[in-house]
């Protein structure tokens, strides 16, 4: 679990990408909650290295770079959905990675290798997410708008039609 001051200062990061409009209306509290890092929750049980340090340890020490892109896709795959709302969500995080790598300038090879592990790490989300998504909250409803409103709070909760959040007046 992320402790108050990582979740806000993931969230802040997280709002900067592409798809950070969903982050916004986010609490810290479910940020706290649903997030772990790069990785899926079993990883955190399997211990490495004589058990000093867990799986899920050792992925966020390698993937690191891409913790912001995964503060949407965690809270997205725990909410759940309809199995095109996951290829959305997998489809995000992946444009979201690419984008943090490449922040890295054009000739630094950390850009490729973080857009190759970007790569990986979408190929494995869509091989294997399904076991950690949440098909759930969709049984035995056929209507899948209300999925959608039921997970971000706001009308549209594909990434393509997020609306775009205005600041509040008085706010700077």
């Amino acid at each position: 679990m992320l402790t108050r001051d990582t979740a806000i200062q993931l969230m802040a990061e997280a709002a900067n990408l592409p798809h950070g409009n969903y982050v916004r209306v986010l609490s810290v509290e479910t940020v706290m909650e649903k997030c772990n890092g790069v990785g899926a929750e079993w990883m955190e049980h399997v211990h490495l290295c004589g058990g000093r340090e867990t799986m899920l340890q050792l992925a966020n020490r390698v993937y690191g770079w891409a913790i912001p892109a995964s503060v949407r896709h965690d809270v997205r795959y725990a909410v759940g959905g309809t199995s095109d709302m996951r290829r959305n969500d997998d489809k995000c995080f992946y444009e979201d990675c690419i984008y943090l790598a490449n922040r890295s300038p054009w000739w630094s090879p950390m850009r490729y290798l973080r857009r190759r592990q970007a790569k990986r790490m979408y190929v494995l989300l869509r091989a294997f997410g399904w076991l950690a998504y949440n098909f759930d909250n969709i049984e035995d409803r056929e209507d899948e708008e209300w999925v959608a409103d039921e997970r971000a709070g706001i009308a549209n909760a594909t990434c393509d039609l997020l609306p775009a959040i205005e600041p509040q007046e008085g706010a700077k």
